[in-house]
């Protein structure tokens, strides 16, 4: 059976599925699509059963995948409605899902229509803006957590910053919401001497900045500045992923939109996310992350998005004394209940040096056809407390780092032992610049 607790997933090349485009509001678009609404597949033509085994008949590709949640509704019989986990694609037409209670007729009748289920967050605030995007606000619906902020999002466009640069959206938790533009007690990112410096641009032109903590989609890439035109290149929308629950979600999204780089890395996502974390202590109730890039830099001198200030989840480090603007993982208040801290994550590794790329070394190698051997690792979130301390959280959830080099292609699904992962190729670094990192999306 699947429930708000059950791990989902959707891709770019899901049919219907919003894209990330070179147009202010498409980060907005793509998070109600998954977080929110759903996004539609269409009419299934035919759907029947054996025993708990339902077979839906599409008339036009479905472009699903296995282990992704569908809603099915509009079916006479009651039993045929609901949420459930594709057991088997059977081709392009087809898809094979195991129902919660046996059938009372073989053959479901009514006018039957299948989308994927939406992770099932509240969207209490939004607003849009005449030059073109919005602002939004969501929120979990799980109320067994401790507490439950919000995710406030800006994707709109602005007069001081050129259309032609790099989109992205400005994201930030806050703790308490009653409009859109209505925010109290603590946020994150925040600085007291400059409260607004995460929401509100400072200059203009190439000396403009707009923005704090920031999840791109469209860039020239790695290595060109934000205030690179686009227009001056070929370019074309990158995929993405977004995995999660309830409670936590990550987007996974390619941000180098040139349209002619290698096909090897046109799928390197950056990895973004924000929920709740795993407390190692039972007494820690603010267990809120955000994982984004941290960039509080002019237009024109803003590049190594990853490496620079993206890195904390695909790289990890142990560098405690890394700038602020070395760690892209906000937490919502420190261990002591002081507002709003900064944390990197660390994992062991199986070579000498600190920086090795999840995935990805020159040593140790698993091929991609077998899981004995590959180790993994639940990033462990470090909340930064001096130059050189750091203060053990939790563990990021569903989320997982190889320390050694693996051979999984991207969106492979990995089956053993009952439990399923997913593997995503994600940025690393100039040197080992494919990443990979594992998505458990819990049992067969």
């Amino acid at each position: 059976m699947a429930t708000n607790k059950t791990v989902k997933f959707f891709t770019s090349d899901n049919s219907n599925a919003p894209q990330l485009q070179n147009a202010s509001g498409s980060m907005i678009t793509l998070l109600d699509a998954c977080l929110v609404t759903g996004i539609q597949v269409g009419v299934i033509n035919s759907l029947s059963n054996t025993g708990l085994e339902a077979t839906a008949v599409f008339g036009l590709p479905h472009n699903l995948k296995k282990y992704q949640v569908v809603r099915v509704s509009g079916a006479t019989q009651a039993e045929y409605n609901g949420d459930f986990k594709i057991k088997q694609v059977v081709n392009a037409t087809t898809i094979k899902f195991e129902l919660n209670s046996v059938a009372s007729v073989a053959n479901a009748s009514g006018t039957i229509n299948c989308m994927l289920a939406p992770l099932n967050w509240d969207k209490p605030f939004s607003s849009s803006t005449a030059l073109g995007g919005g602002r939004a606000a969501y929120r979990s619906k799980d109320e067994t957590l401790s507490n439950r902020p919000f995710l406030r999002v800006v994707d709109e466009r602005i007069s001081s910053y050129s259309n032609n640069y790099a989109k992205y959206a400005k994201v930030g938790i806050v703790e308490e919401m009653t409009g859109i533009d209505v925010m109290q007690g603590v946020q994150a990112p925040y600085i007291a001497s400059a409260a607004t410096r995460n929401w509100n641009p400072t200059g203009s032109g190439v000396n403009i900045k707009n923005g704090w903590a920031k999840w791109y989609y469209y860039t020239l890439g790695e290595y060109n500045y934000d205030s690179m035109s686009l227009v001056d290149y070929e370019t074309e929308n990158r995929s993405w992923m977004v995995i999660g629950t309830e409670s936590a979600f990550y987007i996974l999204n390619g941000v180098d939109n040139q349209k002619n780089i290698p096909d090897e890395e046109k799928e390197l996502a950056f990895c973004y996310g924000f929920g709740a974390f795993n407390p190692i202590a039972n007494d820690d109730l603010f267990t809120h992350f955000l994982l984004a890039s941290n960039v509080w830099e002019t237009a024109q001198s803003t590049l190594n998005r990853m490496e620079s200030f993206t890195r904390d989840v695909v790289v990890g480090s142990e560098e405690y004394a890394n700038t602020a603007l070395g760690r892209s993982v906000f937490l919502q208040r420190g261990y002591k209940k002081s507002a709003y801290a900064q944390a990197t994550c660390r994992k062991a590794t199986l070579e000498p040096g600190i920086n090795v790329v999840s995935g990805s070394s020159a040593g140790y190698a698993v091929s991609a056809e077998v899981f004995g051997g590959v180790v993994i690792q639940t990033p462990l979130v470090l909340e930064v407390t001096a130059s050189s301390q750091a203060h053990p959280r939790g563990f990021l959830p569903l989320i997982k780092t190889i320390p050694h080099k693996a051979l999984y292609s991207n969106v492979q699904l990995i089956e053993e032992g009952g439990l399923v992962l997913l593997a995503k190729h994600v940025r690393g670094t100039s040197s080992y610049p494919l990443g990979i990192v594992l998505f458990d999306l819990g049992e067969q």
